[in-house]
């Protein structure tokens, strides 16, 4: 008998809820609910539990849950009958939300008979514990204790519209272009081509002893050849790199439209329902990791022509100290050249008055010789008659024989002729001496004079040299930023390219972000909205994404390898560096116009366009607890 009331009452249930959703004559929500108290009441297998809320306006909601027990489950489902205040009375539901509601309500108790458990609904109030008084063998049973509303309870992600609509082909008010990817390569080739042509026509001193501070990423910091050919080379590694990793990027966004088009697929077919998780879980997860390798390696490629920036930056810090420090040791060698003159000045004139007095000297030299030869052939003249003995004879004289010789000179003469030898003797000593100095003293002057004459010769060298450097570096000057601003250019594209890449991956997670906290926390589903505008946003950002790199691989990997093996070719020829220039920058014009009309054929500007709408999804949830 209890199961034959258990059945009927199962029939009347599922009637009443049918005959409210269709509209029927009795689908009144006093009656209905008065009929189903009614049928309760008869049964004898109800328990009904009652708690009353008081609202803003004071209208009393009566809430009773049944409970059917039957051999392998129970059933607990609420009703609600609100009873108007006589002082507030209640106003009368809109007839098109109540048959929404029953819908709903519909559907949940559907799914909970093929269930066959029990299970808690949405939103649902707490109720202490149901038990059945007239069953017998059974004893009370208390229903689980219900914790709060997760569904309301527990905060989702929130994306703003405005995040999602915003272009990501355009930041900061500039369009990204996927030429701009391409156009500064042939214009860095052919600056570099041109450094390297005006460095082998000059000595490669420019940055010789010029710098202080050696770099760990400049090989050879005083050699700006070097240094040249070492750029070329971590341009070339770039190129390499940038094109493995684009064939790459390239390879993983082909399977982008087929996992959108699968999410979208689920979200239209599923709308707000929470079995959509199960189904787009993985494809979402297949998108994030798509994102996260084309941001890796699209960080790569960056990365790569980072430390080539990097390099030009320090290339041109040399190059501007280096041309410092030259118009400073241009400064100072011409000072000291200026010295080296005045000084040689000063010693010319002491060499013309050294000259002079020596010339002076010599007179007197000579004077004094020729006054020490009188002496001495005075002196010569006295001994010769000394010695001339033809005149002399005996003579007898104060009873005395005596050799008289008339003509022998006096002795006093003697004397008074070697103290003037001596004399002649002594000055003449004294000017030879003074003559050795003075000729001591010139020929030092002179010696000086030709150091001067050597050092000034080797300082107007050097001056050469500084000249020819600083005229290099002068020449280089502009070639040099012109490289570094179009080396710079292009590290923006590639960092915009990344910011690109970067904002995709973010999108990806966020979108995988609301499904895992949808799938932990929340009982209701109500993301569709902010999937499909991330979803339509990652789709077309990962498409510019393919077009950019499809136009970076297409006919400009050809191009660009034969433009780098002409301007390696330059590098290594030193016979007509004219035409060799002209023809490089004919063929640089060249790639140009045809990466420029490559970029023309693919409609220019890349823009993503704004996110279609989702249509709102629906609340389920009863009006009250909305």
């Amino acid at each position: 008998m209890a199961s034959f009331n258990r059945q009927r009452c199962h029939v009347a249930i599922l009637f009443l809820l049918l005959s409210s959703a269709i509209g029927s004559p009795s689908g009144d929500l006093k009656t209905l609910r008065s009929q189903y108290l009614a049928r309760k009441v008869e049964s004898g297998t109800e328990a009904n539990i009652t708690s009353t809320t008081t609202l803003a306006n004071p209208v009393e909601i009566t809430t009773t849950e049944t409970a059917y027990q039957t051999e392998t489950s129970t059933l607990a489902y609420p009703t609600t009958t609100i009873q108007p205040s006589p002082d507030n009375p209640m106003p009368e539901m809109p007839q098109e939300s109540q048959k929404s509601r029953n819908g709903e309500q519909k559907k949940q108790l559907n799914n909970i008979y093929r269930s066959g458990n029990k299970t808690n609904l949405p939103y649902q109030q707490d109720v202490s514990h149901t038990h059945r008084p007239g069953s017998k063998g059974n004893a009370p049973r208390e229903s689980p204790p219900h914790g709060p509303n997760e569904a309301t309870s527990t905060p989702t992600p929130v994306i703003a519209e405005a995040d999602a609509e915003q272009s990501i082909g355009s930041e900061g008010n500039e369009i990204f272009r996927a030429e701009d990817l391409l156009t500064p390569l042939p214009r860095i080739a052919y600056f570099l081509a041109q450094l390297m042509s005006m460095s082998m026509q000059n000595l490669d001193t420019a940055f010789r002893g010029t710098v202080r501070n050696l770099s760990p990423v400049v090989q050879y910091t005083h050699s700006f050849r070097t240094t040249l050919l070492q750029i070329s080379q971590k341009l070339n590694n770039f190129f390499l790199v940038s094109l493995t990793n684009a064939d790459q990027i390239k390879m993983h966004s082909l399977f982008v439209p087929s996992k959108v088009k699968e999410v979208a697929g689920y979200l239209e077919k599923f709308e707000n329902s929470s079995r959509i998780i199960e189904f787009i879980y993985l494809p979402l997860k297949n998108l994030k990791e798509t994102s996260d390798q084309t941001l890796n390696l699209s960080s790569q490629i960056a990365s790569e022509f980072g430390e080539l920036v990097y390099l030009v930056n320090e290339l041109t810090k040399f190059h501007t100290s280096s041309k410092s420090d030259k118009e400073q040791q241009l400064k100072i060698t011409s000072a000291d050249i200026q010295s080296r003159y005045v000084k040689k000045k000063e010693i010319e004139e002491e060499i013309v008055l050294i000259e002079h007095e020596i010339e002076n000297w010599r007179k007197q030299k000579q004077r004094d010789e020729a006054e020490f030869n009188n002496t001495m052939d005075a002196l010569k003249d006295l001994q010769d008659r000394q010695a001339d003995k033809s005149g002399c004879y005996w003579t007898l004289s104060w009873a005395r024989w005596i050799w008289y010789c008339p003509n022998q000179p006096d002795p006093s003469k003697f004397r008074q002729v070697n103290q003037s030898t001596g004399i002649a003797k002594s000055k003449l000593e004294n000017t030879m001496n003074f003559l050795h100095a003075k000729e001591e003293v010139f020929r030092k002057k002179r010696e000086e004079e030709n150091q001067l004459l050597i050092t000034a010769e080797s300082l107007r060298h050097e001056m050469r040299q500084l000249n020819e450097d600083l005229q290099l570096l002068g020449n280089t000057s502009d070639p040099l930023n012109r490289l570094r601003k179009n080396n710079l250019k292009l590290d923006a594209s590639w960092n915009k390219f990344v910011a690109i890449c970067r904002d995709i991956q973010s999108g990806a997670k966020k979108n995988l972000e609301i499904i895992e906290e949808a799938n932990r926390t929340s009982t209701h589903w109500s993301h569709s909205e902010k999937i499909s505008l991330n979803l339509n946003k990652t789709k077309e950002d990962l498409l510019l994404v393919k077009t950019v790199i499809e136009i970076y691989l297409e006919e400009s990997r050809e191009n660009i390898v034969e433009l780098f093996a002409e301007v390696e070719q330059k590098m290594t020829k030193r016979e007509n560096p004219g035409e060799l220039e002209q023809s490089l920058q004919d063929k640089c014009k060249k790639v140009i116009e045809e990466i420029k009309t490559l970029a023309g054929r693919n409609k220019g500007p890349i823009k993503t366009q704004t996110p279609k709408q989702f249509p709102k999804a629906k609340d389920s949830r009863p009006e009250k607890y909305v």
